[in-house]
């Protein structure tokens, strides 16, 4: 059996192609891996003294933070502050319930005319209606 040449010559071809690729596969590997430990943080496990700026600044910040969490973990033990309604709110209320019109409870209280007009909606009872005819 006799060898084609040009066979030999492409199958020559395709093995230095496919180690070339592999030559520049591993290259790159190489590269990538040199990258990655160039910027990879610094080990927390290492001294003080060894670690970087960026080390010792990222153990500031996270001291911080831990007190931060713990101030806030306190005061989710605390029971929540009540809010204080305004002073003149009661009166407001009182006065809505016996019929005053929002501009009574601006002079009256001292509300701001929204308050008022809000006090007067959700307190005011509702005016007296006679009944209509019902339609037959």
């Amino acid at each position: 059996m006799q060898s084609d040449p040009l066979l030999l010559v492409i199958t020559l071809l395709t093995v230095v192609c496919a180690l070339a690729s592999a030559w520049m596969s591993h290259a790159a590997l190489r590269r990538c891996q040199t990258l990655m430990a160039r910027h990879t943080a610094p080990s927390f496990t290492a001294a003080p003294e060894e670690r970087s700026e960026h080390g010792a600044a990222l153990d500031a910040r996270l001291t911080e933070l831990e007190r931060q969490l713990r101030r806030i973990s306190e005061q989710q033990k605390q029971p929540p502050a009540r809010d204080v309604p305004h002073p003149h709110y009661e009166p407001a209320i009182r006065l809505a319930q016996k019929g005053a019109d929002v501009e009574d409870l601006v002079a009256t209280c001292g509300l701001a005319r929204g308050e008022a007009e809000l006090i007067a909606l959700l307190h005011r009872k509702p005016a007296f209606r006679p009944a209509t005819q019902r339609p037959s």
